[in-house]
């Protein structure tokens, strides 16, 4: 290797202005050094020129981080290079990636920096010294050991141990797939008919597996049902508490809802109940919500589900300049009664800060329920307004949003008979009701709320325990139902055309669009 270096060496090399960007990696010549191959070290003579020479691009303070790293691994064939503040690693099969010291010690999981019983940390990552940086490093491309010089009051002679793997994604951690920006499935009415997952109850309570399958289902399509329900109130509850703890509100930790006279809430009548979420007067809404049918006998009161996460894919796709509107308008809601206050506002398109590689926003949240929608700020009002859409009132954008809710194509219908339940995601899957007649029967059904804290740490716990249940995409019955449609679409559209490589959900769910 140093004699590829020497006709390099003799060059005189002296970086491009244009090559360089911003000082942010700024490696030190001697500990470099140290990655070399051992006749390096045999050769003072060599090795000083390759110091003299690296202090063109390693010192340099316009280098980019980019062409550092390019000279330092491809020049010299290091596997690691130590800089200022970095940490260099060359990894055999992903390049070139760069670590902050700190950012390496913060994170150590050994059993002297975390407790083996309570896996709580025994020091403060305050107490970081700003000056810390590696003693020794190993690293054979799969995994680093690093022990550290200056390091917090207490830990002499310490090391660190990362594997790359957690490096490389430390997302390892917790599976994206499990996560609050995991991949949904967009529905409406036809793939719903198709893709509905229903789980008896004696599996959901004690067959894992069938549980993990049907958790999947509920992170990907954001509603699943179970049937064969013991008659007893006391059902919603063992069936939430499955998930994870209730949560409990001033409407109790569980709840009816069966037409009572001087209700407080229309869920409470016998009206029908347009498409909405719940809680969103809380600056918490639960995340999921379970409804138990006990008693269903009379008619009318169907229930009526609508993916919200499609219908603002479609605003995207039809009217950008209304979506842009309604992710900056946000409405206020509130509970307003003798025993209890409550009021919030919400945007109504609410994104993740992070995106996807490919620069695709995230949709973390939609905020939507018009019976508990409040007068909305005029601050608010006013900052919607200032947008593309040339000044236009919110007033639209929110008109042509509930069209797009309501078209039959993407309202998915059942009624729930007793010993059946519905469990969905509040905050994406809107619901609504049709109007019943109570002198023709009766309608009861008991509901419940679980955190969406709560349901992630289930997804994570299943994701661990049956990895096999939870791929990292869809699962097994959206990519078959996406694979088929695909097929049928070849067919119409022909294998050459353009439009059988647009989006997939997009097309899959088009409806003949």
């Amino acid at each position: 290797m140093i004699r590829s270096l020497r006709p390099f060496l003799r060059s005189s090399y002296r970086p491009s202005a244009r090559l360089f960007a911003s000082p942010q990696f700024s490696i030190s010549p001697v500990p470099v050094s140290r990655t070399y191959a051992a006749s390096a070290q045999e050769d003072s003579h060599v090795e000083d020129l390759i110091k003299q020479s690296f202090s063109h691009v390693l010192n340099d303070r316009r280098a980019s981080d980019r062409t550092v790293r390019k000279y330092l691994f491809e020049n010299t064939g290091a596997t690691y290079g130590l800089g200022k503040a970095r940490l260099g690693l060359s990894f055999p099969e992903h390049g070139i990636h760069t670590y902050d010291y700190k950012w390496l010690r913060e994170g150590c999981k050994c059993t002297r920096c975390v407790d083996p019983g309570t896996k709580q940390r025994n020091f403060n990552a305050a107490h970081i010294p700003s000056d810390i940086r590696p003693q020794a490093v190993e690293w054979d491309g799969q995994t680093l050991e690093i022990l550290w010089e200056n390091d917090i009051d207490g830990y002499d002679d310490h090391k660190t141990t990362y594997t790359a793997d957690y490096l490389i994604k430390p997302s390892f951690r917790f599976p994206i797939a499990t996560g609050p920006t995991r991949k949904r499935f967009l529905w409406r009415r036809e793939s719903m008919n198709e893709l509905q997952h229903w789980i008896s109850f004696n599996d959901y309570m004690n067959d894992d597996a069938r549980f993990t399958e049907a958790m999947k289902s509920l992170s990907v399509l954001g509603v699943i049902f179970v049937k064969d329900i013991p008659q007893s109130r006391e059902m919603v509850e063992k069936i939430a508490t499955r998930m994870g703890p209730l949560r409990n509100t001033f409407y109790g930790p569980t709840w009816d809802v069966r037409s009572i006279p001087d209700a407080k809430n229309v869920a409470y009548t016998a009206k029908p109940l347009d498409f909405h979420m719940d809680l969103m007067y809380m600056d918490n809404p639960p995340g999921f919500q379970l409804l138990h049918c006990l008693e269903n006998s009379c008619q009318g009161g169907e229930s009526l589900f609508a993916d919200s996460f499609m219908a603002v894919s479609d605003m995207w796709y039809k009217y950008p300049d209304f979506a842009e509107q309604l992710q900056q308008l946000h409405l206020t809601y509130t509970y307003d009664h003798d025993n209890a206050m409550y009021t919030a506002s919400w945007p109504v398109f609410q994104y993740h800060s992070a995106q996807r590689k490919s620069g695709e926003r995230i949709l973390a949240n939609v905020n939507y329920s018009p019976p508990f929608q409040s007068h909305t700020t005029q601050t608010h009002w006013t900052m919607a307004s200032r947008g593309p859409s040339q000044r236009r009132n919110p007033i639209e954008p929110l008109r042509v949003f509930a069209d797009q809710l309501g078209r039959e194509e993407n309202i998915f219908k059942l009624k729930l008979d007793p010993g059946q339940c519905v469990i969905f995601e509040n905050r994406r899957v809107v619901h609504s009701r049709r109007q019943f007649d109570n002198s023709t029967g009766k309608r009861w059904l008991a509901g419940a709320y679980v955190d969406s804290d709560a349901l992630m740490s289930c997804f994570r716990q299943c994701a661990r325990k049956h990895p096999e249940a939870w791929p990292e995409g869809y699962g097994p019955k959206v990519v078959q139902y996406i694979a088929n449609k695909k097929a049928k679409l070849k067919e119409i559209m022909g294998s050459e055309q353009k439009g059988a490589g647009k989006n997939v959900e997009q097309i899959v769910n088009s409806s003949g669009e």
